[in-house]
């Protein structure tokens, strides 16, 4: 779909680009999709690669993608109940500070913290 409207803006100019930005599902509490399991992280990569040996083949259409890991935490926190302020209270003793920016995340604290009996 991508490739087709670059080759649709290419009739107009010859600059023209798509940048397709994805990201992994998390099933939130209270919707339908609740239901649904969330993918492990390495269904994750996969998908995220798969995306990116595709979209090398479309000269004019650019790939972003929520970090994998950062969904994995998010599904964690958005299922989680009042005992996963404990492992938030965790993750900040150990320096986890600004977790949301992707150059400061780290999965491992994360896990850490989350490992440790509430």
């Amino acid at each position: 779909m991508a490739a087709n409207c670059v080759a649709i803006g290419k009739r107009y100019t010859s600059a023209a680009s798509v940048t397709v930005s994805v990201g992994g599902f998390v099933p939130k509490p209270f919707t339908p999709f609740q239901w649904f399991g969330q993918n492990t992280l390495e269904e994750l990569n996969r998908k995220v690669h798969m995306l990116k040996d595709e979209v090398r083949k479309n000269k004019g259409v650019k790939l972003k993608w929520h970090d994998p890991k950062a969904t994995l935490v998010e599904g964690i926190l958005s299922r989680g109940d009042r005992r996963l302020g404990e492992v938030l209270k965790r993750v900040w003793s150990s320096g986890g500070t600004f977790q949301e920016w992707s150059e400061y995340f780290d999965l491992d604290l994360w896990l850490s913290a989350m490992e440790k009996k509430i």
